[in-house]
């Protein structure tokens, strides 16, 4: 009868989480992008489960490139994306299916959360449906990388350092394990750092000592293995991003900065794009404008609807923004806002709930289903960016039927990537005879290259194709957007 009464009151959520799950699985292989930071985390993951090795380290960081100084984060992404690959028998969006899961069950987190948030009813209904399907969501619940399970924890994350607790012994216990999750997104991406330290600030100001403790005890728990890492290599780490931080990189155009400020908002609502590009609603220039206007005088006026113990929470969202704004160049990244987002999507809730106008708010939430409605279906080619994971599959597959006399590799020249890494992950997973790692070019017996023009190849002639001298190409074979060449010493 209780729990009758519990579905009753949340049919609404349920029905939600159940549509949110649609969008996030729908076509989930036919529109993955399998390149990039995608392809190559999913094949380190792979190589995990292989060799069943432990690492600490993971993924790195995309401005550790200076001399071979790269910076790494932690390795705890690869071993969440390893079960689901063990679920899905290796199939490539088995990495995902975590990634799902933590997505989904966040969203009843995320409405008793915004509960603690707010009373207005008409913004909880709001911000859950924009936390549940904005077109930011969908789009990063649906393939692996490891800032993504970043957006579900720091749910979980201020959930415990928001929700009312009904002793002070269990609100500092709760303040530990809000924490441990601090230092698992720190674990996803470094970024979380600077929010868990601004929030030990803050709780140091209000004077609030045991919390504070309570918090770092946490972190520290939870941040153990690169702890240990750091202490076995020298803090590595740390060297590393400090040489990394302090040298300069390639000038860069930096972007409309004054557009960025406004940016994740515009991104959550579907009217642009952020660093992993889905389908948008276009906007013209002055219409993008006037959206900002708007937004600004929203912004204004929530100062005064905003209770005063929440106008806090703007502290943490205004300072993670600008570090958005200052890492973004041209294209923007929310992968920055992440540790806040929750947060960002309350604020968008409350900002749309103050348009006194209804008919507004019915065509805003429609704009932004509309472009998660897309995400689903926009399907991967050479002329958008790369090949759809199906021909990566299709190519891959042949080459382990074709049985190379090995020692043996493959090349591409398809987006710049030369090391093939997409196609990789086939051939570790269902090549007998494995092919050389992705430093391992010379002295080979055979070489495949994936390219749509083999001229290009001849011209730009990279390492991973003249490391190995007297090919003779002996077979092409037609794939469509692409063709394989297939090389032999002789």
């Amino acid at each position: 009868m209780e729990l009758r009464k519990k579905i009753k009151k949340n049919y609404l959520i349920i029905l939600l989480i159940f549509i949110a799950f649609v969008f996030y699985v729908i076509n989930l292989k036919g529109s993955l992008g399998f390149f990039d930071d995608t392809a190559r985390d999913t094949l380190k993951t792979l190589g995990i489960i292989k060799e069943k090795k432990i690492t600490l380290i993971g993924p790195p960081l995309s401005f550790g490139l200076f001399s071979i100084r790269e910076v790494y984060f932690g390795s705890l992404s690869l071993y969440i994306a390893a079960i689901g690959l063990l679920m899905g028998k290796l199939d490539v969006t088995g990495a995902i299916y975590p990634t799902i899961f933590f997505f989904n069950i966040s969203i009843y987190f995320f409405y008793q959360l915004i509960k603690y948030l707010t009373t207005s009813k008409k913004t909880q209904i709001i911000s859950t449906i924009i936390y549940a399907l904005s077109p930011a969501t969908v789009t990063f619940a649906r393939f692996f990388w490891n800032p993504n399970l970043i957006i579900p924890f720091s749910v979980f994350f201020w959930l415990l350092i928001l929700r009312s607790y009904s002793s002070e012994k269990r609100k500092v216990f709760g303040f530990v394990f809000a924490g441990v999750i601090g230092g698992i997104m720190v674990n996803f991406h470094y970024v979380s750092l600077l929010l868990i330290i601004l929030c030990f600030l803050i709780f140091l100001f209000k004077r609030k000592i045991l919390l504070s403790i309570a918090l770092i005890t946490g972190l520290l728990i939870s941040s153990l293995p690169l702890i240990l890492f750091e202490l076995k290599h020298q803090f590595y780490l740390t060297q590393a991003l400090i040489y990394n931080l302090t040298q300069k990189g390639t000038a860069e155009y930096s972007g409309d900065k004054i557009m960025h400020f406004f940016s994740g908002m515009l991104v959550i609502l579907g009217l642009k794009p952020s660093e992993i590009s889905h389908p948008t609603v276009n906007l013209n220039i002055t219409f993008t404008y006037l959206t900002i206007v708007i937004l600004l005088y929203l912004m204004i006026k929530s100062f005064s609807t905003i209770k005063k113990d929440r106008k806090i929470l703007l502290i943490p969202l205004l300072l993670m923004n600008l570090v958005a704004v200052i890492m973004s160049k041209q294209i923007y990244n929310i992968h920055y806002l992440f540790p806040v987002y929750p947060l960002l999507v309350w604020y968008i809730g409350h900002l749309i709930s103050q348009i006194k106008i209804s008919a507004a708010v019915f065509i805003i939430i429609p704009i932004m289903l509309y472009s998660s409605f897309l995400i689903p279906y926009d399907a991967h080619n050479i002329k958008k960016d790369y090949l759809s994971i199906t021909k990566i599959e299709e190519i891959s597959s042949y080459i382990v039927r074709d049985n190379p006399t090995p020692p043996y590799n493959l090349t591409e020249n398809i987006t710049g990537g030369a090391q093939a890494i997409p196609f990789r992950y086939v051939l570790t997973r269902d090549a007998k005879v494995q092919p050389n790692d992705k430093l391992s070019y010379a002295g080979l017996k055979t070489l495949y290259v994936v390219t749509a023009d083999i001229n290009r190849t001849y011209k730009e002639n990279r390492w991973e194709f003249y490391a190995t001298s007297n090919k003779v190409l002996i077979k092409t074979v037609d794939f469509g957007e692409v063709k394989l060449f297939k090389f032999e010493a002789r």
